[in-house]
C-alpha cells in the first residue's frame, strides 16, 4: 500500500513537472504570437512544427535578439510579354505601401511561403485581397484580358538562391494554388467571400530558410509562354500582380557584415 502511495506521488510530481515545462514554453510562445489562430489550433502537427522552428531560431540568436513573428511582401505587376519575374526582397526605398522588405541589418527566417494574386488599384492601395486562384469575382473578363490565362502561373516554378546556394531550383508553383470548395460568387449571393487563412494557404517547406540582409538573395518565378497571353490588367489605375509572401521570424540587427 505504501509503495503504491509513493508511486502515485512520484507520478503526480512528474506530471506537474511536464505541465510546468509546457506552460513555460507556452508562455514564451504566447508572448511572441506563436500558435495563435484557428489553423494552428486545428492542426496540432503545425503547432509542434511552429514551436520547433521558434525554439531553433531562439537558440541560434538568443533572447537578446528575440525573434519576432513577421512577414515579407514583394509585388510584381504582370506583363503580357514577360514570363520571368524577379522579387527583390531588400529595401530600396521605392516600395509601394503594401510591400514589406528586408533591412540590410536584419535576418528573416522563413518558415512558410505564400504566392498570391492581386488586382491592385493605385488609388486605393491596401484594399486588395490576396487570392490563391484566379477568382472570377476579382479578375473579371474584359477586352484584352483573359482571366483564365492567370492559371498559367501555376504551370511555372520558383527558384530561390541565397548567396551561392540554390535552396529551391524548381519549386512547383502548383503548391500555391488553392481553390476553395465554397467560392466567391456574385454580390447578390448571401455569402460572397471565399475562406482564406495565410497559414493554411501557404507552403511549408519543412526546413528553415535564412535570409541575411547582407547576402545576395535571388527569388525568381518562371512561367511558360503562351501565344496571345492576356493576363495584364486593362482597367484604369489597376495592376494584376504576383505577390511573393514569405512568413516566419524577423531577427533585428542580427545580419553579419559579409
Amino acid at each position: 500500500m505504501k509503495a503504491r502511495f509513493v508511486a502515485i506521488a512520484l507520478f503526480s510530481v512528474l506530471v506537474m513537472m511536464i505541465m510546468g515545462s509546457l506552460f513555460s514554453a507556452g508562455a514564451i510562445m504566447a508572448a511572441s504570437g506563436i500558435g495563435s489562430g484557428l489553423v494552428l489550433a486545428a492542426n496540432p502537427g503545425l503547432v509542434a512544427l511552429d514551436r520547433e522552428y521558434f525554439n531553433k531560431v531562439l537558440s541560434t540568436y538568443g533572447k537578446d535578439k528575440m525573434p519576432n513573428p513577421s512577414y515579407l511582401r514583394v509585388e510584381q505587376a504582370l506583363n503580357n510579354t514577360k514570363n520571368r519575374y524577379s522579387f527583390d526582397i531588400k529595401k530600396t526605398g521605392s516600395e509601394v505601401a503594401t510591400e514589406r522588405k528586408l533591412d540590410r541589418n536584419d535576418i528573416f527566417v522563413v518558415t512558410h511561403i505564400g504566392v498570391y494574386l492581386i488586382a491592385q488599384v493605385s488609388t486605393s492601395i491596401g484594399l486588395e485581397v490576396l487570392q490563391t486562384y484566379p477568382n472570377p469575382d476579382i479578375f473579371v473578363s474584359a477586352t484584352g484580358f483573359t482571366p483564365n490565362h492567370l492559371n498559367t502561373i501555376y504551370s511555372g516554378h520558383m527558384e530561390i538562391k541565397i548567396g551561392s546556394k540554390v535552396n529551391f531550383e524548381a519549386l512547383d508553383m502548383n503548391k500555391f494554388r488553392f481553390v476553395p470548395t465554397s467560392q466567391q460568387e456574385a454580390t447578390n449571393n448571401y455569402i460572397n467571400y471565399s475562406e482564406f487563412d495565410l497559414d493554411a494557404f501557404s507552403y511549408w517547406p519543412g526546413s528553415l530558410l535564412y535570409l541575411h540582409g547582407t547576402q545576395n538573395i535571388e527569388v525568381h518565378i518562371d512561367i511558360p509562354s503562351i501565344t496571345g497571353l492576356a493576363w495584364a490588367a486593362v482597367a484604369a489605375n489597376t495592376s494584376n500582380k504576383i505577390v511573393f509572401y514569405p512568413m516566419g521570424y524577423l531577427v533585428k540587427n542580427a545580419a553579419k557584415q559579409l
